[in-house]
C-alpha cells in the first residue's frame, strides 16, 4: 500500500491515474492546512506499515519528517552537485536566496537525494519501521518527474512486479525507445520505465508480474536486443565510466586522456570509479594551444593551418598522449563549448573525440545544442561511449 500526502489539489488527478495504470494500491491523504495537520498525519501513518509519498513545501516537511522521525537535518553534497549540474534554462523556479539554498541541502539523516530536473529543489527517500518514505517537492513538474522516474519503478519492483530487467542504452531518444517497446505496452504483466538525460543517456527498466509467461521475458528482451544492440552498454544499473573501467581491467589494458574543451571532465569521470589507478594511469588538460604543443607535441603547422577546433589537432593530441604516457590506449577531445570562438565553419558545439591506440586512431566529428555545460557534458559521454564500443570490439 503506499499512502500519497499531499495539499496540492491539481496533482491529484495525475498521480491516481498513473497508479491505477501501474496497478499500484494506493490511498490519497488531502491536507487542507498542512503546516497544521502535516506532523499529526505523519506521526499516525508512521505508526502503520505502508510506503508514504509526501508532496510539500521542501524545507517544511523534511523539517517535519525529521521531528517526527527523532533524526537530524543533514547537509546533503550530492545534492548540491545534482543542483549546479540542472541548465539554468530549463529550471522552472527562481533561484532561491543564499539562506534558502542552505535549507534546501538540508535532509534528514540517512535519507538518499535524487537528482532534479527542473528547479532548485532534490527530492529524496528514506526508511521508517513500516516502510519507505519519499518526500518530493511541492513543484508540479518536479513532483510528477520525481514519481516516473524514481518512485514508479521504484514500486513496481517492491509490489507484485517482482523480477526486473535494467538497460543502460546511449544515443537514441526516449520516444524511439518507448515506440520500439509498443506492441508489449498492451500487457498488464509488464512495465517499462525509461529515464533519459539531455545526452540520451538512458535506464531502460522492464519490471514482470510473478505470472508473466517466459516467452514473453525472451520476446522482449530479443526487441530490445534487435532495435538496441549497438547501443546497449550495460544490463544493469551502472554508468559508462564503470563500464569503460571494467572492460580495461579485462583487457588489462591502461588509457591515457588528454582534453580541452572537458577540461578534466573526462578524467574525473573515470576517477570516480574506485580502483581505476590500475588502469587510468594520466589525464592531461591542454586548453591553450601553447600547451597542446608543449605537452602533447602536437605542431604548430596543424594548429596554424586547421586551428585547435580540427581533426587533425584531435588526431595528434591522441597520438601525444600515447607518447607521453605510453598507454595501451588514449583518449582526447577539443571543440567550441560557447558561448563565444564559434565562426561561419565552425559553429558552437562543434567537436572532436579522437580514439586509439598505435595500430589506428579514429576522430570523430559531432556538432552538439545546448549550453556550455550541455555541450561539455555530452562530449565527455560520447567520448565514454565510443571508447566502450572500441574496448568491446577488442574483446570480439
Amino acid at each position: 500500500m503506499l499512502k500519497v500526502i499531499t495539499s496540492d489539489l491539481k496533482i491529484c488527478a495525475p498521480l491516481g491515474e498513473r497508479f491505477r495504470n501501474a496497478g499500484v494500491e494506493f490511498e490519497l491523504l488531502y491536507l487542507s492546512a498542512p503546516e497544521k495537520q502535516l506532523k499529526d498525519c505523519l506521526a499516525a501513518e508512521l505508526g502503520g506499515s505502508a510506503d508514504l509519498f509526501v508532496i510539500g513545501e521542501s524545507f517544511f516537511v523534511k523539517e517535519t519528517v525529521a521531528d517526527v522521525l527523532d533524526r537530524q537535518l543533514v547537509y546533503d553534497k550530492k545534492a548540491q552537485i545534482d543542483l549546479i549540474r540542472v541548465p539554468e534554462k530549463e529550471k522552472k523556479l527562481k533561484p532561491p536566496a543564499e539562506f534558502e539554498m542552505e535549507k534546501l541541502l538540508l535532509f534528514p539523516e540517512d535519507f538518499s537525494t535524487f537528482s532534479p530536473r527542473y528547479g532548485y529543489e532534490c527530492a529524496s527517500m528514506g526508511k521508517y519501521v513500516g516502510g519507505d518514505i519519499i518526500l518530493a517537492p511541492d513543484n508540479f513538474d518536479e513532483a510528477l518527474y520525481t514519481l516516473d522516474n524514481y518512485v514508479m519503478p521504484y514500486l513496481a519492483t517492491k509490489q507484485k512486479f517482482s523480477t526486473v530487467s535494467v538497460y543502460k542504452i546511449f544515443g537514441p531518444e526516449k520516444n524511439e525507445i518507448i515506440h520500439s517497446l509498443s506492441e508489449f505496452k498492451r500487457l498488464t504483466t509488464v512495465r517499462f520505465f525509461v529515464e533519459t538525460d539531455f545526452a540520451c543517456d538512458t535506464k531502460l527498466t522492464v519490471c514482470f508480474s510473478h505470472s508473466v509467461a517466459k516467452n514473453v521475458k525472451e520476446k522482449i528482451t530479443e526487441a530490445v536486443y534487435a532495435k538496441f544492440r549497438e547501443n546497449i552498454y550495460a544490463d544493469e544499473d551502472c554508468e559508462l565510466e564503470d563500464v569503460a573501467v571494467k572492460l580495461l581491467e579485462l583487457a588489462g589494458a591502461t588509457l591515457g586522456i588528454a582534453e580541452s574543451l572537458t577540461g578534466g571532465m573526462v578524467a574525473s569521470k573515470i576517477v570516480n570509479v574506485p580502483n581505476a589507478s590500475k588502469a587510468f594511469l594520466e589525464g592531461i588538460v591542454s586548453y591553450s594551444n601553447e600547451a597542446k604543443a608543449a605537452r602533447l607535441g602536437v605542431s604548430g603547422i596543424s594548429l596554424s593551418n586547421y586551428g585547435a577546433v580540427s581533426s587533425e589537432v584531435a588526431y595528434e593530441m591522441a597520438v601525444g598522449v600515447l607518447n607521453t604516457a605510453k598507454t595501451d590506449f588514449a583518449l582526447a577531445t577539443t571543440g567550441i563549448a560557447g558561448p563565444t570562438g564559434a565562426s561561419i565553419d565552425k559553429p558552437v558545439g562543434l567537436v572532436y573525440v579522437s580514439l586509439g591506440n598505435n595500430h589506428g586512431i579514429h576522430v570523430f566529428k559531432y556538432v552538439f545544442d545546448g549550453d556550455r555545460n550541455q555541450v561539455r557534458v555530452k562530449t565527455t559521454k560520447n567520448a565514454l561511449f565510443q571508447l566502450i564500443k572500441l574496448l568491446k570490439n577488442k574483446r570480439g
